[in-house]
């Protein structure tokens, strides 16, 4: 008959310190002191009813066990495996949004700096009303806003400034009707 102080105890049946002292003190694990230290036999842990249950294994059981283990990691290892391909598949499409990204950002960065490094601001007026015109004469439907040309709706559909909408569209209003 084998005995356990509270820390193997813990350790063999999966239950915390707290746990095991209070079903001591509950009475229902009996336990015995020597020299001042609780020890508790094998059979009183085995009557607990926690999720590791205390086995003895021994013989063809030990084998068997074994075998079922070996089975076990195998099949945890083709897991581990498919995750790993799963991470990869998914990091090398994070790299390749982040790579288009970086383009849209260095296109972006380089009209911008040659629309300031140009420095005509009438040119540049003149890029923005056209960039309008062709971004209206591509809308199926112009958005209204009581019987009037909506600026937000305008701006919404066609992402340039409201300023610039504004300023324009009635230009663009008069072109068309003529």
């Amino acid at each position: 008959m084998q005995k356990y102080r509270v820390n193997e105890a813990c350790q063999v049946t999966g239950l915390s310190r707290k746990t095991i002292y209070r079903k001591m003190e509950k009475g229902l694990l009996a336990y015995s002191v020597d020299n001042g230290k609780r020890y508790i036999y094998s059979e009183d842990l085995a009557t607990l009813t926690q999720p590791c249950q205390v086995k003895t294994v021994s013989g063809n059981n030990a084998n068997n066990e074994c075998v079922g283990l070996r089975d076990e990691v195998t099949q945890l290892h083709h897991k581990m495996d498919a995750l790993t391909a799963v991470i990869e598949s998914m990091t090398q499409k994070f790299d390749t949004l982040n790579i288009v990204a970086e383009i849209n950002k260095s296109d972006t960065e380089d009209t911008c700096n040659t629309k300031t490094l140009s420095g005509d601001n009438a040119k540049r007026s003149e890029e923005a009303k056209q960039r309008l015109f062709t971004a209206l004469d591509a809308m199926k439907e112009i958005p209204m806003y009581r019987g009037k040309p909506s600026i937000t709706g305008i701006h919404k559909a066609t992402r340039v400034d409201r300023g610039t909408v504004s300023k324009y569209l009635d230009e663009w209003y008069e072109s068309t009707k003529s």
